[in-house]
């Protein structure tokens, strides 16, 4: 049956780490993987075809004023 097997697979992970009151470093990292015709990706980030995975890290500082 067509669609059966049209879906995404993912995880994602993250840690965040504080270094002072208000200020802190995170880092993220993600798996995804389309299935059949499914283009689910993630925001900002174009699809390159169906039946593709992706994987996405960032890292990054916060600091609340």
């Amino acid at each position: 049956m067509r669609g059966v097997h049209d879906n995404t697979q993912g995880v994602q992970l993250g840690v965040d780490h504080s270094i002072s009151k208000r200020t802190s470093f995170y880092m993220r990292a993600g798996y995804m993987k389309n299935n059949g015709t499914a283009t689910m990706s993630w925001p900002g980030v174009t699809v390159t075809g169906t039946d593709a995975s992706q994987m996405l890290v960032a890292l990054g500082m916060t600091h609340w004023f």
